[in-house]
């Protein structure tokens, strides 16, 4: 039996058994231990939700369940139980912090860049990058004959714009993959610093965030469109961007 496994049965048996505390500790020395599997990762975040609701509640618990949750997917990106319990925990979050009176920005999505370069896996940018060069090559010498000059140009035209676009994504997409990681902030509020451009300033518990760097006991992180600093005891890093 691996370590996974193991970890995973004691942390299994633990929530079986209602032992919340016990079941965190033993998902977080899994964690520290390097120990990754999406199970276990799931299973800290039901601990943490049921922390969360329970009068052992601590600051925090509900953005720790949505890092979890985050790390689940990461490592199985078709979980649809961890999709809704994210869904979830977010939501739950959002309405605590509204009867609380709190007042936070909405959770942006990645920014415009990675959402176009996200739109489609990196083969199949990889796959249409291959088909507009193979047209490129096809119709320029075509554009000589005289009854396929106009289709051989507008074949070749869109065929350059296509390969520009899956060009410009794949950069996007292996830029992101070998220097972002993923962050979930863990605190009930975040307050980013020095963040491009105005307003902004508050990040909800629960939010994930592009970690682009550490100095110290910051983190430099990406929120939407918005670059700006973050203690890094108010963001937990659950593993590299897909």
């Amino acid at each position: 039996m691996s370590a996974e496994d193991e970890a995973l049965r004691a942390l299994d048996a633990a929530l079986a058994r209602g032992q919340v505390r016990d079941a965190i500790e033993l998902a977080e020395s899994a964690a520290d231990r390097g120990l990754s599997h999406p199970d276990l990762a799931f299973d800290r975040g039901v601990a943490y939700v049921r922390r969360a609701r329970s009068a052992d509640a601590r600051p925090g618990d509900l953005g720790r369940a949505a890092a979890a949750f985050e790390e689940t997917l990461l490592l199985r990106d078709d979980d649809a139980d961890a999709a809704r319990a994210l869904e979830l925990v977010r939501a739950e979050a959002a309405r605590r912090r509204a009867r609380a009176g709190g007042t936070v920005d909405v959770v942006e999505g990645p920014g415009l860049s990675r959402t176009a370069a996200a739109v489609m896996p990196e083969r199949a940018w990889e796959a249409v990058a291959v088909l507009a060069a193979v047209a490129i090559a096809v119709a320029w010498p075509l554009r000589r004959l005289p009854r396929a000059t106009r289709s051989a140009y507008v074949i070749a035209s869109v065929a350059a714009v296509l390969l520009a676009s899956s060009a410009s994504a794949l950069a996007v997409l292996r830029h992101t993959r070998a220097t972002v990681e993923v962050g979930v902030v863990v605190d009930e509020v975040a307050r980013l610093s020095g963040a491009d451009g105005p307003g902004a300033t508050q990040l909800p518990e629960g939010a994930r965030v592009d970690v682009l760097g550490r100095a110290g006991a910051e983190l430099t992180v990406r929120w939407g469109d918005r670059v700006g600093r973050l203690p890094a005891s108010a963001v937990r890093v659950v593993g590299r961007a897909r």
